[in-house]
Protein backbone atom coordinates (compact mmCIF):
# COMPACT_ATOMS: atom_id res chain seq x y z
CA UNK A 1 0.00 0.00 0.00
CA UNK A 2 1.37 3.39 -1.02
CA UNK A 3 -0.12 6.67 0.19
CA UNK A 4 -0.05 9.77 -1.98
CA UNK A 5 -2.11 12.85 -2.78
CA UNK A 6 -4.90 10.76 -4.36
CA UNK A 7 -5.22 8.44 -1.36
CA UNK A 8 -3.78 5.03 -0.58
CA UNK A 9 -3.20 2.68 -3.50
CA UNK A 10 -2.94 -1.04 -2.90
CA UNK A 11 -1.18 -2.87 -5.71
CA UNK A 12 -1.77 -6.60 -6.05
CA UNK A 13 -0.46 -9.37 -8.26
CA UNK A 14 3.07 -7.92 -8.17
CA UNK A 15 6.44 -8.85 -6.73
CA UNK A 16 8.00 -5.85 -5.03
CA UNK A 17 11.11 -4.61 -6.78
CA UNK A 18 12.79 -4.00 -3.43
CA UNK A 19 11.83 -4.31 0.24
CA UNK A 20 9.63 -1.44 1.35
CA UNK A 21 9.26 -0.46 4.97
CA UNK A 22 6.31 1.46 6.36
CA UNK A 23 6.92 5.15 5.82
CA UNK A 24 9.47 4.67 3.01
CA UNK A 25 9.24 7.27 0.24
CA UNK A 26 8.60 6.36 -3.39
CA UNK A 27 8.64 8.78 -6.29
CA UNK A 28 6.54 9.25 -9.43
CA UNK A 29 7.82 6.99 -12.19
CA UNK A 30 9.73 4.75 -9.79
CA UNK A 31 9.38 1.01 -10.45
CA UNK A 32 7.84 -0.54 -7.35
CA UNK A 33 7.34 -4.06 -8.67
CA UNK A 34 6.75 -6.39 -11.56
CA UNK A 35 3.58 -8.21 -12.52
CA UNK A 36 3.39 -11.88 -11.60
CA UNK A 37 1.79 -14.68 -13.57
CA UNK A 38 -1.73 -15.34 -12.25
CA UNK A 39 -2.83 -18.09 -14.65
CA UNK A 40 -0.71 -21.21 -14.82
CA UNK A 41 -2.07 -22.18 -18.25
CA UNK A 42 -2.37 -19.63 -21.06
CA UNK A 43 -5.98 -19.85 -22.29
CA UNK A 44 -5.49 -17.32 -25.07
CA UNK A 45 -5.76 -14.46 -22.59
CA UNK A 46 -3.12 -12.45 -20.74
CA UNK A 47 -1.58 -14.43 -17.90
CA UNK A 48 -0.77 -11.34 -15.83
CA UNK A 49 -2.85 -8.54 -14.38
CA UNK A 50 -2.54 -5.63 -12.00
CA UNK A 51 -5.00 -5.60 -9.14
CA UNK A 52 -5.47 -2.01 -7.96
CA UNK A 53 -7.47 -0.71 -5.02
CA UNK A 54 -7.82 2.89 -3.82
CA UNK A 55 -8.54 3.85 -0.22
CA UNK A 56 -8.96 7.10 1.71
CA UNK A 57 -5.77 8.64 3.09
CA UNK A 58 -4.62 7.12 6.34
CA UNK A 59 -5.82 3.59 5.56
CA UNK A 60 -3.24 1.08 6.83
CA UNK A 61 -4.91 -2.27 6.17
CA UNK A 62 -6.53 -3.39 2.89
CA UNK A 63 -10.01 -4.89 2.78
CA UNK A 64 -9.70 -8.66 2.66
CA UNK A 65 -13.37 -9.44 2.13
CA UNK A 66 -16.40 -7.48 0.90
CA UNK A 67 -19.39 -9.81 1.03
CA UNK A 68 -22.15 -8.89 -1.38
CA UNK A 69 -24.77 -7.43 -0.97
CA UNK A 70 -23.11 -5.51 1.91
CA UNK A 71 -22.60 -1.79 1.18
CA UNK A 72 -19.23 -0.62 -0.08
CA UNK A 73 -16.76 -0.16 2.80
CA UNK A 74 -16.34 3.54 3.69
CA UNK A 75 -12.56 3.57 3.24
CA UNK A 76 -12.72 2.05 -0.27
CA UNK A 77 -12.75 4.55 -3.16
CA UNK A 78 -13.54 4.15 -6.87
CA UNK A 79 -10.24 4.05 -8.76
CA UNK A 80 -11.81 4.67 -12.21
CA UNK A 81 -11.44 8.47 -12.32
CA UNK A 82 -7.80 8.23 -11.24
CA UNK A 83 -7.05 5.70 -13.99
CA UNK A 84 -8.79 7.80 -16.64
CA UNK A 85 -6.90 10.89 -15.52
CA UNK A 86 -3.59 9.02 -15.74
CA UNK A 87 -4.09 8.07 -19.40
CA UNK A 88 -5.18 11.47 -20.71
CA UNK A 89 -2.72 12.44 -23.37
CA UNK A 90 -1.14 8.99 -23.42
CA UNK A 91 -0.25 7.57 -26.82
CA UNK A 92 -2.57 4.66 -27.71
CA UNK A 93 -0.99 1.28 -28.43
Amino acid sequence: MIEGASGVLNYGEIHCAFPLEQGAAVHAGQVIGQLVRVLQVDKGRPCTMLHLERYVRGTLVPIVSWPLPDPQPEQLCDVSALLLQSIKGATPC
